[in-house]
């Protein structure tokens, strides 16, 4: 599935999106906001794997930002086998610094629900706030 903004381009992720899925988590802010840091490229690819390897089994989808043929940042959908939770999805982003306070992961929450809610049996997304 590809989205395309005026602002971005939404894509599923490949490894070769480590090195910008890696800065996305590297300012302190970031290090505050997520349960998972990678200390360093090969972390973030290990990482990107996982999901990758969750996606295949229909658990995950993980989109990356793109702008100007850049990784900037991701949106990622969790699906749950459990099965009181089997109509509802959790959404996750981050984005790097230098880019946020620009509308973009908004934009991109925006356009990453409305697939979500597209799905079937998809009645709820959860979103997770850390401070």
């Amino acid at each position: 599935m590809i989205i395309k903004t005026t602002l971005f381009t939404l894509r599923p992720i490949e490894l070769s999106d480590a090195e910008g899925y890696y800065e996305c988590h590297q300012d302190e802010e970031a290090k505050a906001a997520f349960r998972s840091i990678p200390a360093s490229i090969t972390e973030a690819g290990k990482e990107i794997r996982e999901n990758l390897a969750k996606a295949r089994k229909g658990l995950n989808e993980m989109l990356t930002i793109e702008t100007e043929g850049k990784m900037i940042g991701f949106v990622n959908l969790k699906f749950t086998d459990n099965p009181t939770y089997k109509h509802s999805v959790i959404i996750g982003y981050g984005i790097r610094k230098d880019f946020r306070g620009k509308g973009i992961t908004t934009a991109a929450v925006k356009k990453i629900t409305a697939y979500a809610l597209k799905k079937p049996g998809i009645k709820r997304i959860y979103g997770y706030c850390r401070s």
